[in-house]
């Protein structure tokens, strides 16, 4: 049943305004979909190959400043890092979906990334879920969903 743009927009995207070369028909999202995800390389994300170093410092820093708390500083400072990171990554997020000719893919995006993610329960791991949809969500969005559901399962 073809729909009007408008409705379209909504329904599987972010809403109006649709951005330049925005799909307006059902056959164009899904070709959309099987193409190369634009967004992610225009703003991207942080994947947990970036994330590691950075939770590496938290946990070499946390444990410095338990034996000596001259470095609770240091440590502060490495939880900061991780922040801005954590807050880049939600940015990106963000852009995407504002920015993006392809509201479908990142509205699918969102929608398995909800389902499939936890939250961090430690402020230091806050980076962790956005590396799961890096990593595991965002490349198996357009695959048969037992791949996606294997990467999910197999990321750290």
């Amino acid at each position: 049943m073809a729909q009007d743009p408008t409705t379209i927009a909504f329904r599987f995207g972010y809403g109006l305004p649709l951005p330049d070369g925005a799909a307006t028909d059902e056959g164009a999202l899904m070709a959309d979909l099987g193409g190369p995800d634009l967004m992610a390389q225009r703003h991207p994300g942080m994947g947990f190959t970036a994330a590691m170093p950075l939770l590496r410092d938290i946990e070499a820093t946390r444990k410095a400043q338990k034996n000596d708390p001259a470095k609770k500083p240091q440590y502060r400072e490495a939880i900061r890092v991780s922040d801005r990171a954590a807050l880049g990554a939600a940015k990106a997020s963000f852009a995407r979906a504002v920015d993006g000719a392809d509201g479908f893919r990142e509205r699918l995006v969102r929608f398995w990334g909800d389902h499939f993610s936890t939250t961090a329960r430690k402020r230091q791991l806050a980076l962790l879920p956005g590396t799961l949809i890096e990593d595991a969500i965002r490349p198996n969005i357009a695959l048969r969903f037992g791949d996606m559901l294997k990467a999910v399962t197999l990321h750290p």
